[in-house]
């Protein structure tokens, strides 16, 4: 209950900051994809913003669950939702990839670094790396995500 007031408010900061739907006559689709990816523009933004961190915060929270003896038998859930989990955001990193107006930029800053390396513990342990898990507290990184959005809540504030 707590975490879906949490993401109510940040829906309601982002209406109070003035953060308007739409992108203007001039706005490219790439642009607009943008303006909603990245800096949670428009009720579609404000949304994804909120689908966003609840996906990360249920990927950080099924990491335990997966070690715990008890948990088992729910292996296979946990993994199809690690699955799932992943794919989604592979599709946003490579939405970001796409939309960013400086690719290279996005790819090498902080954040795309982030990014990257909150999905590809996923992609290396499909190798079979015997690492692999360790490689999945790497898992841990999709908080930094949820700073990212954290800051620009902050911005949008000012």
């Amino acid at each position: 209950m707590e975490l879906w007031r949490c993401i109510c408010n940040t829906v309601h900061i982002m209406d109070a900051a003035g953060v308007q739907g739409g992108a203007g006559n001039s706005s490219t689709f790439r642009e607009h994809l943008w303006d909603v990816l990245q800096h949670g523009k428009g009720r579609i933004g404000r949304w994804f913003t909120c689908f966003l961190v609840l996906a990360i915060l249920t990927s950080v929270s099924i990491l335990p669950l997966e070690f715990v003896e008890a948990f088992a038998p729910y292996h296979r859930t946990l993994l199809t939702l690690e699955v799932i989990l992943t794919a989604l955001f592979t599709v946003e990193y490579m939405s970001r990839i796409y939309a960013s107006p400086s690719r290279l930029r996005y790819v090498f800053s902080f954040f795309g670094i982030i990014d990257f390396l909150a999905i590809a513990p996923f992609y290396v342990g499909l190798l079979g790396t015997q690492y692999f898990r360790v490689l999945r507290f790497a898992r841990l990184l999709r908080l930094l995500k949820v700073a990212r959005i954290e800051a620009e809540e902050a911005a949008m504030e000012r």
